[in-house]
């Protein structure tokens, strides 16, 4: 997820102009530019919980992320590598305070891929405007819309990798992908 954050960064300064570049990189106490702070993880890993469980969190704390911001943005990764589809699930929030603003990360680790939900209250690369987030709003159907979207193709393809290395998820997991349907 680093990786995803730092293409965020770059994407970011590189659209600003080189004075406030350089205002970022360095400061007067020498210290980094942002600041990563993990808010919470709930996993499934030695616990009691299960994929349905980490899925039910993911999508009770990104709607309640989603109602407090006026920026987001949906991304995903999947891994196809073998030796990198069989972990337990989790979810996990982390706060990441910049000069310009705060992101917030919303991840969703599942056993091959990281499905994550940013939001702001600062306009960010690639972010889209969320008008309003009250439930059957016109606003809360196009952002549900978009989401859905999104996690879909997340799934689909992280179907497809196990697929492709013999392996196939646990009624668990299907049950999980069921509960991330964001009009629930």
């Amino acid at each position: 997820m680093k990786k995803l954050r730092f293409i965020y960064i770059l994407c970011f300064f590189s659209c600003m102009s080189i004075p406030i570049i350089n205002g970022c990189h360095t400061t007067g106490s020498g210290s980094n530019n942002y600041k990563d702070e993990t808010l919470q993880i709930v996993t499934s890993f030695q616990t009691t919980l299960n994929e349905k469980d980490i899925a039910i969190f993911f999508r009770n704390t990104a709607n309640r992320y989603l109602s407090h911001a006026k920026y987001y943005h949906c991304d995903y990764e999947v891994s196809f590598n073998r030796n990198e589809q069989n972990f337990a699930w989790h979810c996990k929030i982390t706060k990441v305070t910049y000069r310009w603003g705060i992101l917030y990360f919303i991840e969703l680790h599942t056993m091959n891929g990281i499905f994550t939900i940013i939001t702001s209250n600062t306009n960010f690369i690639n972010s889209k405007e969320i008008i309003t987030f009250r439930r059957m709003s016109t606003g809360w159907g196009h952002i549900v819309a978009d989401i859905n979207r999104n996690i879909m193709s997340f799934f689909d393809e992280s179907l497809i990798a196990l697929r492709q290395n013999n392996r196939t998820p646990n009624e668990m997991v299907l049950e999980a992908m069921k509960e991330l349907n964001f009009l629930n």
